[in-house]
């Protein structure tokens, strides 16, 4: 209970993190320009998706290294991620060179503004497989009372960043937003992960 605890504000401020930029918009801009950042969105998060898959599949065997010796097994484990690390970048590659042809040729006009926001977007989820590499260590030393801090963080920058940037840059301030949120994100983390991990 004690480990498992802390996870409820963290993925309650995980929800905040990930819809108050869609609600910024909305309430400021229109529903067209809401389906154009939901559309960039949707293509960059396919990069989350399938980090998501690759993290579950490599879970077991870092874990089981992280368990049997971390010092001694430190080298394999940073293979893993960095193996992780060059899929991410294939497929960050994949989506930027994909989504114009994609988005010119099989949507309306409209959604050609995606294009600006996308590689944002996609710059904050490769910030996002570094906040998963030193994340994982927190999991396994059972320091989860840390965790909420790094969504409430990065949702109070989604805030703030939105109230400060969307007015100025529109969408592209939106997108601006996330990735500051996830450079901050991993910046606590990294201070977290070097008190709590010997490796």
């Amino acid at each position: 209970l004690k480990y498992a605890l802390s996870m409820l504000p963290y993925s309650l401020s995980a929800l905040i993190f990930a819809s108050f930029d869609r609600v910024m918009i909305e309430n400021r801009f229109n529903l067209a320009s809401l389906a154009v950042y939901n559309l960039s969105a949707a293509i960059a998060n396919i990069t989350d998706s399938i980090l998501f898959a690759i993290q579950s599949a490599t879970y077991p065997t870092v874990y089981a290294m992280l368990k049997k010796d971390p010092n001694q097994n430190s080298e394999e484990i940073s293979k893993t991620y960095r193996i992780i690390g060059l899929a991410v970048l294939l497929i960050i590659s994949v989506l930027v060179a994909l989504s114009p042809f994609a988005v010119i040729n099989f949507l309306k006009p409209v959604y050609v503004q995606s294009l600006s926001i996308i590689p944002i977007l996609l710059m904050a989820y490769f910030f996002r497989y570094l906040y998963i590499v030193f994340v994982e260590p927190l999991f396994f030393f059972k320091d989860t009372k840390k965790l909420p801090w790094l969504n409430i963080i990065a949702g109070a920058t989604t805030i703030a960043g939105n109230f400060i940037l969307l007015p100025f840059f529109g969408l592209i301030g939106s997108a601006m937003t996330t990735l500051l949120a996830r450079i901050f994100q991993l910046a606590l983390t990294l201070y977290w992960y070097k008190r709590v991990s010997t490796i």
